[in-house]
C-alpha cells in the first residue's frame, strides 16, 4: 500500500510539472516527447515489479513422508504457517523408525527448474531433527533412497532453532515434479519440519512444428462400432481409403442423434487445421457434411460433400476434437 501511495504522489507531481511544460510549449512535438517520457518511466516500473515477483510452487500440494507420528501430517510443512512451535499444529514430524533415513516430497503441479529450497526448522526444542538434511528431485513416485535422485544440496549443520535457511540448486539440475527433503544416508531419528518453500521456473517445452499431427495415435472414441473398425483406426498413421485394408473407423446406423467420432489431444491447442479423409472404393456419403467441433470453442460447417480425398478447415482452440455426421466411416484424421 505505501508503494502504491508514493506512485500516486509520483504520478501527481509529475501530472503537474507535465501540465507547467505543455503551458510553455506550444509545439505539439514537445507535447508528444513529454508525454512518451512519462509513460515509458512508469512502463519499465511494471515490467519490472511482474518479474520480480516470486511463487512458492509448494504451497498446499500434495505431500507425503516415510512415516507421521500422531497428526503431523506431510502437509503441515506446505500450510503457509511458519509458525515454528509444535503447539501451533504447523509442523510435520516423522517416527523415529529404524531402516532407511525418513523423508519428506512434496508433488508440485508440473515438472520445475527449481531454484532454491527454504526450509523452516521447529523453534521450542529438538532443533537436531532437522540437520545435514539433503534437497533432491525426482519425477518417479517410488520411495525415494539416497543415490536414486538429483541433489539440490545438503545442509552442513544442524539447523538453529526456529531458523529458516535456503539451500540453492545447482542450475544445471534435472527439472522434476517432486521435491524430496531427507536425512543423510547415516542420518537416524526423526524428521520434522515446520515449512519448506520451493521457487523456480515451469519446463518451458519446445514448440510443437505446425506440421506436427496432433491427433496421430492418441486415445479416441465413437458413439457407436460396426464390426472391428474401432475409432483408434482413423488416428493410426495410415490413410489407405479401401475398406478391406483396416484402416478407416465406422459406427452403426443408429436412431437418434448424430453419429460422432473423437480424438482426445494431450493437452490444449490452438488448432490450424483438420484434415479428414474419406472411404474411397464405396459409399462416400457416409462423410457428408461433416460438423468439427472443439470444445469450448467454436463450429465451422462445410456444406459441401466428402467425395473421397480429403479437405482442410481453419479452426478454433480445442480439447476433444468431436466430427459429428450421420451414419460414416473415416479413414484418417490429421490435426
Amino acid at each position: 500500500m505505501a508503494n502504491i501511495q508514493k506512485d500516486l504522489m509520483s504520478y501527481s507531481k509529475k501530472t503537474d510539472s507535465i501540465q507547467k511544460q505543455l503551458h510553455d510549449k506550444d509545439s505539439k512535438t514537445e507535447t508528444v516527447k513529454i508525454l512518451s517520457r512519462f509513460f515509458k518511466e512508469k512502463s519499465r516500473k511494471v515490467v519490472t515489479a511482474a518479474v520480480s515477483s516470486e511463487e512458492n510452487l509448494a504451497l498446499k500440494r500434495p505431500t507425503t513422508q516415510s512415516s507421521t507420528m500422531w497428526d503431523y501430517a506431510a502437509s503441515r510443512a506446505v500450510d503457509g504457517n511458519k509458525a515454528t512451535s509444535f503447539s501451533q499444529s504447523s509442523c510435520s514430524h516423522t517416527n523415529d523408525d529404524p531402516g532407511e533415513p525418513n523423508w519428506w516430497r512434496v508433488q508440485l503441479d508440473r515438472p520445475y527448474r527449481v531454484r532454491k529450497v527454504t526450509v523452516t526448522n521447529r523453534g521450542e526444542c529438538c532443533a537436531n531433527r532437522l540437520d545435514y538434511f539433503i534437497v533432491g528431485l525426482t519425477n518417479s513416485t517410488e520411495d525415494p533412497v539416497i543415490g536414486t535422485y538429483p541433489l539440490c544440496g545438503q545442509y552442513p549443520s544442524t539447523v538453529a532453532p526456529g531458523a529458516t535457511v535456503t539451500l540453492n540448486c545447482d542450475p544445471d539440475i534435472s527439472a522434476g515434479q517432486y521435491v524430496i527433503v531427507q536425512q543423510p544416508s547415516n542420518g537416524t531419528g526423526w524428521l520434522t519440519l515446520c515449512e519448506v518453500e520451493v521457487y523456480g521456473e515451469p519446463v518451458v517445452k519446445a514448440a510443437v512444428s505446425s506440421e506436427e499431427n496432433l491427433a496421430l495415435k492418441r486415445p479416441t472414441t465413437q458413439s457407436s462400432t460396426m464390426w472391428d473398425y474401432a475409432a483408434s483406426r482413423a488416428v493410426d498413421g495410415n490413410s489407405q481409403t479401401s475398406f478391406g485394408q483396416s484402416s478407416c473407423s465406422h459406427t452403426d446406423d443408429d436412431p437418434g442423434g448424430p453419429n460422432w467420432w473423437r480424438v482426445k489431444l494431450d493437452r490444449p491447442y490452438r488448432v490450424r487445421k483438420v484434415t479428414v479423409t474419406n472411404r474411397g472404393d464405396c459409399c462416400g456419403a457416409r462423410l457428408a457434411n461433416a460438423v468439427p467441433i472443439l470444445s469450448l470453442g467454436l463450429l465451422y460447417r462445410r456444406s459441401d460433400k466428402f467425395n473421397g480425398g480429403s479437405s482442410q478447415r481453419s479452426l478454433s482452440p480445442v480439447r476433444p476434437v468431436s466430427i459429428r455426421s450421420g451414419a460414416w466411416c473415416n479413414c484418417h484424421s490429421l490435426l
